[in-house]
């Protein structure tokens, strides 16, 4: 659109004296070119305006210079056409980091990044010692048990599952009361019954005290072939501490009235 100064000096070429007017023809044939450009821009920037506005759409956005800045039209909305750049540094790695930038170590299990942890441990001798655990069998956190120590803290070790021992092994023992089984042969030949079958069973001792042999069977009959031999004065057998058969004991002797010392706990 021509501005007010382009139309005064458009004039300022006219002169005007009585009946007579002189016009500079070539400076206003200049200017009017230059108007009739500016007026043909100005309709065609008027019409885009109006059909833009009557789509309620602008038909261009332009900065504080009045630099386009480009835009797309999607139904009856303008948008701006942004683009944007994403810088890293250049020290960027998998690494999780805390507050000051410093990388805290991880390890990855499966599909999940786990933090590692060292547990550091530090405390005064006799002092009261904060819970302590192992991890057993898995490296998924879902298979943590506790450890047992003693009044010492000495670890506690499980034998067979069963007994539980602290510090240095020197035997296993245990305390009971002792059933007398000892007797005599009541018929020479045949077998007989020492004890019975017992699951509590925790101790057993036979010893033959004649001058004859006898044979020894666990959970059968024995015979003088297949039985456990109790040679004469003295001949024995003991059952402790790692293995102790819960099933009957039987006894043969050749002899009638020959005796025997047998001890169960």
């Amino acid at each position: 659109m021509p501005s007010h100064k382009e139309f005064y000096d458009a004039l300022n070429n006219i002169s005007v004296n009585a009946d007579t007017l002189n016009l500079n023809t070539d400076q206003v044939e200049s200017k009017l070119d230059t108007t009739t450009g500016l007026l043909t821009t100005l309709s065609a920037d008027t019409a885009i305006i109006k059909n833009d506005l009557a789509n309620g759409v602008l038909s261009d956005v332009r900065d504080g210079s009045g630099n386009a800045i480009t835009s797309t039209v999607s139904g009856s909305k303008r948008s701006l056409d942004v683009t944007a750049t994403v810088s890293f540094p250049s020290s960027l790695d998998t690494n999780t980091r805390d507050g000051s930038g410093n990388a805290i170590t991880s390890t990855v299990f499966g599909s999940a990044r786990r933090l590692d942890v060292n547990l550091s441990s530090a405390g005064t001798v006799g002092s009261t010692a904060p819970t302590s655990a192992n991890l057993y069998a898995g490296s998924d956190g879902t298979n943590l048990r506790a450890v047992s120590v003693d009044s010492s803290g000495r670890v506690n070790t499980n034998i067979n599952g069963t007994v539980p021992v602290s510090g240095s092994v020197t035997a296993l023992s245990s305390t009971g009361t002792i059933t007398t089984r000892s007797s005599t042969i009541t018929t020479g030949g045949t077998s007989q019954q020492v004890a019975a079958s017992n699951s509590s069973r925790k101790y057993f001792v036979i010893q033959n005290i004649s001058d004859t042999a006898m044979y020894l069977g666990v959970g059968y009959t024995p015979t003088t072939t297949t039985g456990l031999l109790l040679s004469a004065n003295g001949g024995g057998m003991i059952f402790e501490t790692s293995f102790i058969p819960t099933q009957a004991i039987n006894v043969l002797c050749a002899t009638t009235g020959k005796a025997f010392v047998a001890w169960e706990g």
